[in-house]
């Protein structure tokens, strides 16, 4: 038998990873909870705040494989990812299959970037162990820019001020549906040992390279309101996000994930959603459609 746990199942990805995968007869699927008095038999108890239990939790539910994403608020890789990924390698998990993001293999300052170097390097001291457990495996799952923005991160400016503000100037980003990115999470979890010690570079079409000019015009169309752009540098960007309450930690990785690619050159279309699904990934459009109408 095979578990796999799940991490962030109600978040965007999660949920859509539980929406596409069913598991075989030989998998059991288990939910990360930050519940320490779950009764749930498909729970098991997670929380990068309390690294001890978890790993306890884990050893306990006998967890194989672990889809494991980065939650926003936390920047801080050595503090939490680092002990977590060194425990695991004394449980019984062997493969962790990451969220990490398009371009994590060539900007090694950003959090992705050095999450996915702790994995290698855990992979890479799996060689050296006895054979008494296998080394931890890990696949990477790289996806481009997340349409879900329109209706989390940059939801409040959208509803309260028909705008989107960000220090992006007209650097274009590839739009990806989170429903695309969980069915190739899900076609991966189905069976692993076909993607170990692989990255897959989830993103748009050519249609979906669009700077946030072009995403406001496409919005104004389809909502039939205006919609405008507002892009302003990067401090002023810092400042307002301070007086809305931000954690300082997250208005660095907003800044990193938006200011960077305007000295970028154009993030890459792949097909590995196609190679992995067999099907087109959808358009900013069909997604505006279904979630913002």
């Amino acid at each position: 038998m095979e578990n796999i746990l799940i991490t962030g199942a109600t978040g965007n990805i999660g949920s859509e990873i539980l929406n596409f995968f069913v598991p075989t007869t030989n998998q059991k699927l288990f939910i990360a909870t930050r519940q320490t008095d779950s009764t749930k038999e498909n729970e098991v108890f997670f929380d990068f705040e309390d690294i001890d239990k978890t790993i306890q939790s884990i050893k306990e539910a006998q967890i194989n494989v672990v889809f494991l994403l980065r939650p926003p608020q936390i920047a801080d890789t050595d503090k939490y990812f680092k002990p977590l990924i060194e425990k695991l390698e004394d449980t019984s998990v062997k493969h962790i299959v990451f969220l990490s993001v398009q371009g994590a293999d060539e900007i090694s300052f950003i959090p992705h970037a050095k999450i996915e170097k702790l994995l290698k390097i855990s992979s890479e001291k799996g060689k050296e162990k006895s054979k008494e457990k296998d080394k931890m495996n890990y696949t990477f799952i790289r996806p481009s820019y997340f349409m879900q923005n329109l209706t989390t991160t940059l939801k409040k400016d959208l509803q309260e001020k028909n705008e989107i503000c960000l220090p992006a100037g007209k650097a274009k980003f590839l739009w990806i549906d989170v429903q695309n990115i969980g069915q190739a999470k899900e076609k991966v979890l189905y069976n692993v040992e076909n993607h170990q010690n692989k990255a897959y570079t989830i993103t748009g079409t050519e249609n979906q390279l669009l700077n946030f000019e072009e995403v406001t015009a496409i919005l104004t169309k389809e909502l039939h309101q205006k919609y405008v752009y507002k892009n302003p540098n990067p401090i002023s960007f810092f400042i307002k996000k301070k007086k809305e309450g931000e954690k300082t930690a997250f208005i660095f990785v907003l800044i990193l994930l938006h200011f960077a690619p305007r000295f970028q050159k154009l993030p890459q279309i792949t097909t590995d959603f196609e190679t992995l699904t067999g099907e087109k990934p959808n358009s900013l459009r069909s997604f505006i459609k279904r979630e913002m109408k």
